[in-house]
């Protein structure tokens, strides 16, 4: 089973480790109890349901990307019974970057890239019960560090071949990464978080964006893509036959919605 830390370093040609980039104060402490974030109105998020039920399977798990259990994901792409998602790649490559399609570790997809509600929504929600370490999915410059109401604590790479990626709603970053900084592939940029200025669970909006920054909206002039549209990186890198099955979430909002929302339903 290929797993996340392993597979871009055979794509990329050289290694990297899924360190502590920030000190054990900046990223651990807070990892414990990111499901407890409070957002800038004030709010505090209450702990979501367990999401592995066998905590010992989460490493083995990065090679699969699950729909969250439990909850209607909107925008999903097609999955197995188990709610494995079919023809999974975890990493791809996009104008010939590898990126990782999930840079997070031991998350379910909540919601999808496409059409919701009003909006469009541009990117992949993963979301994890207690938070836990955001990972810059190629090597990269870092363009854009700030906080917007819609997208929280926000980062933009820049990875070259016009291609970019964004992580939003982060509790924090890490210390060393700021703009005009340089990241590896894989190096830990900060922590899955829920800040916004309306109440959302914990979770990362995750998006891949291509074309020319060089315009008068930035990183918003650029167009979105679905992370899982994009041909895999590696044969192997594809998804397992079996995966560690996860339990019921939370739905999870976005920089489109501002009422948190449930759509639960009974999974075998």
């Amino acid at each position: 089973m290929v797993q996340f830390s392993k597979v871009l370093p055979l794509l990329l040609g050289g290694g990297w480790l899924i360190g502590a980039f920030a000190s054990a104060e900046d990223i651990d402490r807070p990892a414990k109890n990111a499901a407890l974030l409070t957002v800038r109105t004030g709010d505090v998020i209450q702990p979501l349901p367990a999401l592995v039920e066998d905590a010992a399977h989460v490493a083995e798990a990065e090679d699969v990307l699950m729909l969250c259990p439990g909850i209607r994901v909107r925008n999903a792409p097609a999955a197995d019974a188990d709610r494995r998602i079919s023809d999974y790649a975890s990493a791809v490559t996009v104008n010939g970057i590898t990126l990782a399609a999930n840079p997070t570790s031991g998350a379910c997809l909540s919601s999808g890239f496409g059409p919701r509600g009003s909006g469009h929504h541009k990117g992949l929600d993963l979301q994890a019960r207690d938070g836990g370490p955001i990972f810059a999915a190629a090597a990269g410059t870092v363009i854009e560090q700030l906080y917007r109401d819609d997208y929280g604590n926000m980062l933009l790479i820049d990875h070259g071949a016009g291609v970019y990626t964004r992580y939003a709603h982060l509790s924090r970053f890490a210390t060393d990464v700021a703009t005009g900084a340089q990241v590896a592939a894989g190096q830990q940029i900060g922590l899955m978080g829920n800040t916004a200025a309306h109440r959302i669970p914990v979770h990362l909006h995750y998006e891949v964006l291509l074309g020319d920054y060089d315009n008068p909206r930035r990183s918003f002039g650029l167009t979105p893509r679905s992370p899982l549209s994009f041909p895999p990186a590696l044969a192997s890198a594809t998804a397992s036959t079996s995966a560690p099955h996860t339990a019921c979430a939370t739905d999870v909002l976005d920089e489109d919605t501002t009422v948190t929302s449930h759509h639960c339903e009974t999974r075998s």
